[in-house]
C-alpha cells in the first residue's frame, strides 16, 4: 500500500464529507481511506480547527500545521495539493523535490501558465508521477462518453458546445478539459467577457478551434450556485449530450429521414453497454496507484493536460481583455515564462 498525505484540509481536501447530500466519495481523504491499494497517513492545514476536523474524521491519520514538516515525517509515497491556488506552485515544487514519488494537484493547477510548466518540467526531470485534478477524466459518464467518441460512434467532431456556471478558471479549466478529451487538441482561442456573480475571478464566454477542424462555443450561465455543466458534440454520424451536469448521456444518430427525401435527420441511439467504473475519486487513486506500479504509463490526466486547461481559460481571458483577439494556444504557452 502506498502511503499518502493530503496537504491543505478544507472542502475538497477533506471537508466535503460533511456535506450529507455528497453520497459518493468526494475528496482527497476519503478516497486514500476508501482504495485498498492505498492508505492516508497524514493531513497538513495551517488552521488548526480543520486539523482537528480531520483528525476526528481520520481516526489513524496524523496532522501538522507545517507541510515541509509532514513530508520529512511521514515520507508520503503521494501527496495531495488542495491549498489555494497561489501557493500550488511553491508546494508542488516542494513535494516534488522532497522525493514523492506521484502528486495529485487540485485544479486549476497553477496560478499562471508558466507555473504550470516549471512544475510539470520539473516532475518529469525528478520522474515524479503529476496528475492534476480535472476530475471528469474520471467520471464514468464521461468516460463512457469518450469511448464512444474513440470508437467512431459520431464519426467525425463538428462542432462543441459547452456550458458552465462562472469562473473561468475554477469552473472553466473543468469544462475547457473535458471539451478537449472529446474534441481533440485545442488549437486556439478567442474570448469575450460574460458578467458573473464573482468580484475575485472573471467569467468569460469564447470561441474555441480544434486541431482537427472542428469548432466550439464556451457558454456562461454566469452564478456559481444556479449549477451548469453540460456538453454537446455534434459529428458527422451523430450527436452525443452530457446533460444533468454530466448524470446523463443521450445518443442519436443521423438515420434516412422520414419527413425529407434526400435527407438525414437525428434519431435516438440505444447507448452500448456500459463497463462498470469505480467513483470518480477512487479511479484517480487507482490511476496512480497503477502507475507506481507501472501499469500505466501516466495518470488519466497529466500535467499537460492541466497545463493546456489553465493554458485555454488564460488565453479566453485576455482575449476577452483585447477584443476577442484570436491566441494560438502553443504560441501562448511557450511565451509564458514562471513569475
Amino acid at each position: 500500500r502506498y502511503k499518502a498525505a493530503v496537504i491543505g484540509l478544507g472542502q475538497i481536501g477533506s471537508a466535503f464529507d460533511d456535506d450529507a447530500k455528497r453520497t459518493e466519495i468526494w475528496t482527497h481523504s476519503s478516497a486514500y481511506s476508501a482504495c485498498p491499494r492505498t492508505e492516508l497517513v497524514a493531513g497538513a492545514d495551517l488552521d488548526a480547527g480543520r486539523r482537528g476536523a480531520f483528525l476526528a474524521r481520520r481516526k489513524t491519520a496524523r496532522a501538522h500545521a507545517n507541510w515541509r514538516e509532514m513530508l520529512r515525517a511521514e515520507k508520503p509515497d503521494i501527496v495531495s495539493v488542495c491549498t489555494p491556488v497561489a501557493t500550488h506552485h511553491e508546494i508542488a515544487l516542494g513535494a516534488a523535490e522532497a522525493g514523492v514519488k506521484a502528486i495529485f494537484l487540485e485544479k486549476p493547477m497553477c496560478a499562471e501558465v508558466g507555473q504550470a510548466r516549471e512544475v510539470m518540467e520539473a516532475c518529469e526531470r525528478l520522474g515524479v508521477v503529476l496528475a492534476v485534478n480535472h476530475s471528469r477524466r474520471w467520471d464514468p459518464v464521461v468516460t463512457r462518453a469518450r469511448d464512444l467518441v474513440a470508437s467512431g460512434a459520431l464519426g467525425e467532431p463538428r462542432s462543441l458546445v459547452g456550458w458552465y456556471s462562472e469562473k473561468i478558471y475554477n469552473m472553466g479549466t473543468h469544462l475547457l478539459d473535458a471539451m478537449r478529451l472529446l474534441g481533440g487538441e485545442l488549437d486556439w482561442v478567442s474570448g469575450a467577457p460574460f458578467p458573473g456573480a464573482s468580484a475575485d475571478e472573471p467569467t468569460v464566454a469564447g470561441f474555441l478551434g480544434f486541431a482537427s477542424g472542428a469548432k466550439g462555443f464556451l457558454a456562461c450561465q454566469g452564478r456559481r450556485e444556479s449549477f451548469v455543466f453540460e456538453l454537446d458534440l455534434l459529428g458527422s454520424r451523430g450527436r452525443l449530450r452530457l446533460s444533468d451536469n454530466c448524470r446523463k448521456l443521450e445518443l442519436s444518430l443521423f438515420k434516412e429521414s422520414p419527413n425529407f427525401s434526400g435527407y438525414e435527420e437525428l434519431a435516438d441511439a440505444p447507448l452500448p453497454p456500459q463497463a462498470d467504473r469505480p467513483s470518480g475519486f477512487l479511479a484517480a487513486v487507482g490511476d496512480l496507484a497503477d502507475c507506481l506500479d507501472g501499469v500505466r504509463k501516466a495518470p488519466s490526466c497529466t500535467g499537460r493536460d492541466g497545463l493546456l486547461a489553465l493554458a485555454a481559460a488564460e488565453s479566453l481571458r485576455v482575449s476577452a481583455a483585447e477584443g476577442g483577439r484570436r491566441i494560438v494556444l502553443e504560441e501562448f504557452v511557450a511565451d509564458r515564462k514562471p513569475a
